[in-house]
């Protein structure tokens, strides 16, 4: 089974919950359990790259809006917010290099080579690439050489420092789509054994988790839902929901798959204002002759994605992964 490790990425969460299912039963052979744990450590160290993705992306990103993207770089007063971000995280970047990418790339180095193996790989070497680039970068502007030698050195590490971003961003987008995607097929597959194992409230709470992850990743950044193109989704949630709030009713149901009781009916009481959000955002939408007015905040993909978030939170403690 995959070991369950703390996450923040609801991507991610959904396919953790393999740390209370069962295991491959007495049958299993010796070698089939040290395939399993090689994969389940290899998913790991990926698991690990991917939460720190976006604080590293956000930090790398900051070059390029201070200094831009053009041939040469440009130097303004906003120079130390480059400095001082990319300056302050020493520690974290050191576990990153030590640890985290280092994992990844010896595990990706053994593997069968599939598509994400690549693209995993591929993101840890431009994430190391870049580091060395700016943090080199970083020391540079720091001690305000470029005022010694005439931006000569910063214009050098420009053009690299940007190619590096932009290799590292396109490889981040296919490794993150390719994170996603095993994800959701990892829980669905979760979800089939755990049913087989006469689960009945874990499988509901991740099953509805699976549904409302994969609406979130439909709806648009700002303006109103298309309801024909999310019918089909929403359907299957407010199914999802009836399964969910039954299961949770049965606490001894509950217990015994070693589930928190109290947790359980939390994941159930915010999904149902998941759905509620999403029973919103359609009816706001599918209804032309309405009075013009901005939608309440309930009816927003904003406000349901702030709803699936506290539920996922909650998904996490119920199972014992605790933030």
């Amino acid at each position: 089974m995959r070991a369950a490790l703390p996450m923040y990425c609801l991507m991610v969460v959904l396919c953790l919950c393999l740390a209370v299912c069962g295991g491959d039963g007495a049958n299993a052979s010796a070698s089939k359990e040290n395939d399993k744990k090689t994969a389940t450590e290899r998913w790991n160290a990926y698991l690990s790259l991917h939460n720190e993705s976006s604080a590293l992306m956000e930090i790398f990103s900051i070059y390029d809006e201070v200094l831009g993207s053009a041939l040469e770089p440009v130097i303004t007063e906003d120079l130390k917010r480059f400095v001082d971000r990319v300056g302050t995280n020493s520690s974290f970047f050191s576990r990153i290099n030590d640890t985290v990418t280092a994992d990844v790339l010896k595990r990706a180095a053994a593997s069968e080579r599939t598509d994400l193996d690549k693209a995993a790989e591929a993101f840890a070497e431009g994430v190391r690439t870049t580091l060395a680039l700016q943090k080199k970068a970083q020391q540079y502007y720091a001690a305000k050489s470029h005022v010694d030698d005439k931006l000569a050195k910063g214009k050098e590490m420009h053009d690299e420092i940007v190619a590096a971003y932009d290799e590292l961003a396109a490889s981040y987008d296919l490794f993150y789509d390719l994170m996603e995607m095993h994800s959701r097929l990892n829980a669905l597959e979760d979800i089939e054994e755990m049913r087989k194992e006469g689960m009945k409230a874990h499988p509901a709470a991740l099953g509805f988790m699976i549904i409302a992850d994969n609406l979130a990743s439909k709806l648009p950044e700002e303006g109103v839902v298309d309801p024909a193109a999310l019918k089909p989704d929403y359907d299957a949630m407010v199914t999802a929901l009836a399964v969910l709030q039954a299961v949770a009713a049965d606490e001894r149901q509950v217990k015994k798959e070693g589930l928190l009781v109290g947790k359980m009916g939390e994941v159930a009481q915010c999904a149902g204002k998941i759905k509620a959000t999403m029973t919103g955002m359609m009816e706001y939408a599918s209804n032309p002759g309405r009075p013009p007015r901005k939608p309440k905040r309930d009816e927003t993909p904003e406000a349901f994605k702030e709803m699936l978030g506290r539920c996922t939170d909650a998904y996490n403690i119920m199972i014992g992964i605790h933030p």
